[in-house]
């Protein structure tokens, strides 16, 4: 539902065990935090509205669900599709570009 409704109407997502004052992301346009060196972290995340990475989180999700696995769906799903879309050029910490893809 995350995914859906970020695609939709643009915005951020963010864990509800999560405390970050609004004004740290003002400003940043599309972004995905890292868990861990080459980890995306689902938990923290912004799209514009129909941003085309989020598409692509979608389309595997429905693709590739496991209900099975714990993660597969979150920081894994999160990480493989993104790897797939940049290839090696994971950066640490919060990524953002203004491109496709922002974690590339």
């Amino acid at each position: 539902l995350r995914l859906a409704l970020v695609f939709r109407y643009g915005g951020g997502y963010m864990d509800l065990d999560s405390w970050v004052p609004s004004a740290a992301f003002a400003g940043l346009g599309d972004f995905v935090a890292l868990q861990a060196p080459g980890v995306v972290n689902n938990a923290h995340f912004q799209a514009r509205p129909g941003a085309p990475w989020v598409a692509l989180l979608m389309r595997d999700l429905a693709q590739h669900y496991n209900g099975n696995r714990w993660g597969h769906q979150g920081p894994e799903l999160f990480t493989r599709v993104l790897r797939k879309a940049c290839g090696r050029r994971f950066v640490h910490g919060v990524a953002r570009r203004g491109g496709k893809h922002p974690a590339c």
